[in-house]
């Protein structure tokens, strides 16, 4: 539906939380995305819709909706982190809630987001639980079970804490750190996460108050597209931060890869892991690979001991029915892994916060 919809004014004063839309060619979404923040119970301050040069009319599908409280915004085809940066920079609000053009919101969200902000105020971050709208049916989200501050890090190792649609961040700590890195496809959620929640607690309620479509027809997450940026998941590696913030950026890092290596990109799969890339010698030992490759690896040169090359690259276990740890050196520590006997591109489509659900453990062993 792409109806006009009533601006009718709201029934209690906004909140202090600007709400920022992303989009990119979703004009059968994006309609449904703002009236889910327009029915809101608790108003939000503004809505910024940013379109990325769209071609298919998304745009206008906004301007028809004619309400006074959402502003569209038009930029040239930048990607969805220059797209959230634009708006998070024009935000009037303390507070950024960031919602996908293909997702929504259930009513109460703004709601109870911002009585988790009243409840802990300190924090910079704050996430919701969700729900998965796979056609029809809709699956709750595997997230922490409890409301409060979170231990993001060691939560995000085996369950979802933020994801795009479901958090909300405090606007000047964002800006402080420079905001989404721009270019980056794949891992640029949890590339801001950790730089936040390094500075900041986290805040957390399992209430399922977003909902994620799996069926949208253009969700990013599901598309392979070779990326463009001077950010990288290995500068994050920060030896005085606690470990296991190293060890979640380093287990998204091995979940890029294997992605980017399942769609075909194994050079930058390989760049990825170089020069952190560490494979057994056959004696057993490790030995790190130089800190340069003079050229692009294919997929089997850089691939961890018993690991194989899949359909278009892509980076398996060599068994699948055996799962044997193996180990790659991540900045100052080496870490030992096992991998889904799936980790394919497939594995990683839950956001791309699911790019580290392909890897099924990690832990340092070492820190140099």
């Amino acid at each position: 539906m792409n109806d006009p919809v009533k601006d009718t004014a709201p029934q209690q004063p906004p909140c202090d939380i600007s709400v920022v839309i992303p989009l990119y060619n979703k004009a059968a979404e994006i309609g449904r995305a703002v009236r889910s923040v327009l029915a809101q119970t608790l108003p939000p301050r503004e809505v910024i819709v940013v379109d990325d040069g769209s071609t298919d009319g998304g745009a206008d599908v906004v301007e028809r909706m004619a309400s006074s409280v959402v502003r569209l915004v038009r930029q040239e085809n930048r990607g969805v982190s220059a797209a959230r940066n634009r708006g998070i920079a024009m935000a009037s609000g303390r507070y950024v809630a960031l919602l996908d053009g293909d997702d929504r919101w259930q009513p109460q969200y703004l709601e109870q987001v911002w009585r988790l902000i009243a409840r802990y105020p300190d924090c910079g971050a704050y996430g919701t639980g969700f729900m998965v709208d796979t056609g029809g049916r809709l699956t709750v989200g595997d997230t922490p079970r409890t409301e409060g501050i979170v231990d993001f890090f060691r939560e995000s190792m085996t369950r979802y804490v933020l994801i795009p649609s479901a958090v909300t961040l405090r606007r000047d700590l964002v800006m402080d750190v420079g905001g989404f890195p721009e270019g980056m496809r794949m891992g640029e959620d949890q590339w801001l996460w950790t730089v936040l929640a390094r500075r900041a607690a986290v805040a957390f309620t399992p209430q399922p108050l977003a909902v994620y479509s799996r069926t949208a027809s253009n969700r990013s997450a599901a598309i392979f597209r070779p990326e463009s940026t001077s950010h990288s998941l290995y500068e994050l590696y920060d030896p005085a931060a606690e470990a296991m913030s190293n060890e979640y950026i380093a287990r998204v890092a091995l979940g890029k890869a294997l992605v980017q290596s399942a769609g075909g990109d194994t050079a930058a799969a390989a760049l990825l892991l170089q020069p952190p890339f560490a494979a057994h010698s056959p004696e057993g030992s490790c030995t790190q690979r130089p800190a340069a490759a003079s050229a692009p690896r294919r997929a089997f040169d850089v691939q961890p001991s018993g690991v194989a090359a899949g359909p278009k690259g892509a980076l398996m276990p060599a068994e699948q029915n055996k799962r044997t740890p193996e180990t790659f050196r991540f900045g100052g520590s080496l870490f030992v892994y096992l991998l889904s006997p799936a980790a394919t591109m497939a594995s990683a489509r839950v956001k791309s916060s699911g790019l580290s659900m392909s890897v099924l453990s990690i832990r340092s062993v070492t820190a140099t």
